[in-house]
C-alpha cells in the first residue's frame, strides 16, 4: 500500500545522513554482500537500491556520491546442500567447506571461480536498474597496505579490543590471548578451522594451528581476515564510508552493529550514518521463504528482467517502506506492474491518487524508481493483456495488431512505444511460459462441446445472443464488454454467470481478461465459429 507521509522516506533519510556527516561536497556510500550463492533480488532491496536512491537525492543537489560495493570474498564456503547442489557432483564438492569463496571453482566451469559465477548473473544486470556500484572484494581489501596496517593495529591491541567486544558477549566471552583474526591453512586451504597462536608483525603473517588437517605454519594477513566485527569497522575506516544501510538481525540495539561502533569509537576509527532494512520474502506455490543465496531461494536480476522491466521492481521496493517486509510472488507480476503503471500515469497527471499526500508520494516513487524520469508519459499496456496476447502470436507485427484489436493501444504508434510494448509483451510470454499462472493460461477452444453439459439454459441463451451481436458488427473492445454485462438483466442471472459463460465458451474454464478484449483478440468470426455449436 502506497505511504500517505507528507515526507518521502528518502528524503528524510539524507536529511538523516548530513545531520550525522554533515555537509559537504562528496559522499561515500557502502554496501556489504557476500558470494554465497545465487545473487537474488533481494539483495537489490537493501543492499543496493537504497543507498543507490539516496545517492541520487543528493546528486540533485550537485553533491558527488562514490558508491562502494564490498564483496566478502575472503568469508567462508559453508558446504550448504543448496550451495552443493550447483556443482555437476555435490557430495564431492563438499571437500571445499571451509575454503574462502574467491577459492571455490565455478560450479559450472564457465568462469575462474565461484565469485566470479555468481557475480555474473548479477553485476551486468545492475545499471539495467538504475544502480551504479563500485566494487570492491575483500580479498583486494586485505592486500591493501592501510588495510594491513589497521590490522596490524587491531592484533596489537587484541585484549583492548576483547574487553570491547565481551561487553556485548556476556553468555560466551572471548578469553584472554584469543587472536582476532582468521588464518589461511595452507595444506588443506580452510579459513574456518584455524586458531591464532603467534603474531609476527615484521613479516606481517600469523602462525596458526588448523583443528582440521592438524597443520602448523604461518599464513600472510593478506590471505586471512579479520574477525568479522573488526572487518566491519575496518572497511568503515579505510573505504571512508558515510552511509550503509544494514539488515534488520544487525539492527537490534546492544547487536552487531552497535558493537561495530562501539569499537570505532574506542579506536578513533571512522563510522557512517547507518539505516535497517527488512528482508524480502520468496512466495510461491503457498510457500513463503527467506531468499538465501547458499540456498537458492529466489531469482537473480538477469532472472528478473527476462519477465519485467527493472522499474517495477524499483517501484515495489521505494514505495514499501525499508523496514517493512515485502513478500514477493512472481505469480503477482501484473500487480506489481500495474501499481507502477498506475504511478506514473499520476505522475504525468493522466490519473488522481485517491488523496494529494498519496499522490505527492506516488510521484516521489516513480521518479526514484525510473533511472531517468521521461518528458512525456510512455505508453503503456497491461501486462495481464500483454501476457494473453504473447499466447495468441508469435511474430511482432501481429503482437502489436492483436494488441491494437484489445483497444490498449491507436493504430499509430511511435516507434520508442512500440519498441516498449514489444518488450513488455515478450516478457510477459516468459513470464507465462515460466510459471505457467493458471489465472493468465489461455487455451482458446475449436468449439463449444466440451463445455456444454457444464452450462446453464440461461447461460446458453446468453452466448446464442452473443453470437447474434458479433455477427451484426464490429464491436469497441469496451463497448463489447458493457454489451455483455447488460445480458444479466436480460437474462435474469449475475454478472458472474454471464462471463463464465463467455470463458467456458472460448477458453474452456470460468475465468480470463477481460471478456471484451479478448474475443476482439480471438478475432469476433472465431468466437461465432466456437458458439456455432451452442
Amino acid at each position: 500500500m502506497e505511504s500517505e507521509d507528507v515526507k518521502h522516506w528518502a528524503d528524510q533519510l539524507k536529511e538523516k545522513i548530513i545531520k550525522e556527516r554533515e555537509e559537504k561536497e562528496r559522499y561515500v556510500f557502502n554496501c556489504g554482500m557476500s558470494i554465497s550463492g545465487m545473487m537474488h533480488i533481494g539483495n537489490l532491496r537493501g543492499e543496493l537500491l537504497i543507498p543507490s536512491s539516496i545517492a541520487k537525492i543528493f546528486e540533485s543537489t550537485e553533491k558527488k556520491v562514490d558508491f562502494k560495493g564490498v564483496y566478502y570474498t575472503q568469508d567462508r564456503f559453508k558446504a550448504r546442500d543448496g550451495q552443493v547442489q550447483n556443482f555437476e557432483n555435490p557430495e564431492d564438492a563438499k571437500k571445499y567447506k571451509g575454503w574462502r569463496l574467491i577459492d571455490v571453482p565455478d560450479p559450472k566451469d564457465c568462469h575462474e571461480n565461484w565469485v566470479e559465477h555468481f557475480n555474473s548473473k548479477n553485476d551486468p544486470f545492475l545499471s539495467k536498474f538504475g544502480i551504479e556500484v563500485d566494487p570492491i572484494t575483500t580479498t583486494e581489501f586485505y592486500r591493501m597496505e592501510e588495510t594491513k596496517s589497521l590490522v596490524k593495529g587491531f592484533l596489537k591491541e587484541r585484549n583492548r579490543v576483547r574487553k570491547i567486544l565481551n561487553q556485548y558477549r556476556e553468555r560466551n566471552p572471548y578469553p584472554e590471548g584469543w587472536i582476532p583474526f582468521d588464518p589461511l591453512c595452507k595444506k588443506c586451504r580452510r579459513i574456518d578451522s584455524t586458531e591464532s597462536i603467534d603474531l609476527d608483525f615484521k613479516e606481517e603473517r600469523v602462525k596458526y594451528k588448523c583443528n582440521s588437517c592438524g597443520s602448523e605454519g604461518w599464513s600472510s594477513i593478506e590471505n586471512g581476515k579479520l574477525a568479522w566485527r573488526l572487518e566491519w569497522s575496518a572497511l568503515w575506516e579505510i573505504l571512508e564510508v558515510d552511509f550503509e544501510p544494514f539488515g534488520k538481525d544487525h539492527a537490534t540495539p546492544g547487536g552487531s552493529r552497535d558493537s561495530c561502533v562501539k569499537l570505532s569509537k574506542e579506536f578513533g576509527l571512522n563510522y557512517p550514518s547507518g539505516f535497517p532494512f527488512n528482508w524480502v520474502y520468496w512466495k510461491k506455490d503457498g510457500n513463503i521463504k527467506e531468499m538465501t543465496s547458499s540456498g537458492n531461494v529466489g531469482m537473480t536480476a538477469e532472472d528478473f528482467l527476462e519477465i519485467a522491466e527493472p522499474e517495477v521492481l524499483n517501484y515495489l521496493y521505494i514505495s514499501t517502506k525499508p523496514m517493512k517486509e515485502i513478500y514477493f510472488n512472481p505469480l503477482e507480476l501484473p500487480t506489481y506492474t500495474r501499481r507502477f503503471d498506475r504511478a506514473e500515469a499520476v505522475y504525468f497527471d493522466e490519473k488522481e491518487a485517491r488523496t494529494e499526500k498519496r499522490g505527492m508520494n506516488m510521484k516521489r516513487n516513480y521518479e526514484l524508481a525510473v533511472k531517468e524520469v521521461p518528458d512525456k508519459k510512455p505508453l503503456r499496456v497491461p501486462y495481464g493483456t500483454c501476457a494473453f496476447v504473447a499466447q495468441l502470436a508469435e511474430k511482432e507485427d501481429r503482437l502489436l495488431e492483436l494488441t491494437k484489436k484489445t483497444g490498449q493501444i491507436p493504430d499509430t504508434v511511435s516507434g520508442k512505444d512500440k519498441g516498449a510494448i514489444l518488450n513488455r509483451i515478450k516478457r510477459a510470454g516468459k513470464w507465462i511460459k515460466k510459471f505457467n499462472p493458471e489465472q493468465h493460461v489461455i487455451k482458446v477452444q475449436e468449439n463449444v462441446l466440451d463445455v456444454k453439459d457444464r452450462l446453464s439454459e440461461e447461460q446458453k441463451e446468453v452466448l446464442r445472443k452473443l453470437r447474434e451481436d458479433l455477427e451484426e458488427k464490429q464491436w469497441k473492445p469496451d463497448e463489447l464488454q458493457n454489451r455483455i454485462y447488460q445480458f444479466k438483466e436480460e437474462y435474469g442471472i449475475s454478472a458472474g454467470e454471464v462471463f463464465q459463460a463467455v470463458y467456458l465458451a472460448v477458453l474452456g474454464k470460468k475465468s480470463g481478461p477481460r471478456a471484451g478484449q479478448l474475443i476482439k483478440a480471438v478475432g469476433q468470426d472465431k468466437v461465432v465459429k466456437i458458439l456455432n455449436g451452442i
